[in-house]
């Protein structure tokens, strides 16, 4: 299976509640596969807005790999995991080590209007926004 836009593939697979990847191989299953891929294709083309600076996005991903962005701004450069501390260089690498190396019980932003959790401050900030703002 080829996955043009794997930046969906992490957003998704890391802000959903599809099935974990397996904690040995780190592989999705076949049926968190099918859910992962059918979430991706039924979310093209619609915008994706940054509540915190009105910017829009083609892809859930590339509005997490933004949110990740506005979370490190004036650090430097660098993109620090909030799990293990591993430093990247790049918002979409720290984006893909998120996704391959920490599952959701790893999430540290809890909502506190509905069940959902985040890496980071800037995905609550921007969920809440979107979600709960009347």
């Amino acid at each position: 299976l080829l996955v043009s836009n794997f930046h969906s593939v992490l957003y998704a697979a890391s802000d959903h509640s599809f099935p974990s990847n397996c904690t040995e191989t780190h592989l999705i299953c076949k049926t968190g596969l099918t859910d992962l891929i059918y979430y991706l294709y039924s979310d093209e083309g619609l915008n994706h807005e940054c509540k915190l600076c009105n910017q829009t996005f083609d892809s859930p991903a590339k509005l997490q790999c933004h949110l990740i962005e506005h979370s490190f701004e004036g650090m430097g450069g660098t993109f620090k995991c909030p799990v293990c501390f591993t430093v990247f260089v790049q918002a979409n690498k720290l984006q893909q080590h998120i996704f391959s190396a920490h599952g959701q019980e790893d999430k540290i932003y809890d909502c506190t209007q509905c069940p959902q959790k985040f890496f980071f401050q800037t995905e609550l900030q921007n969920h809440t926004m979107t979600q709960h703002s009347s």
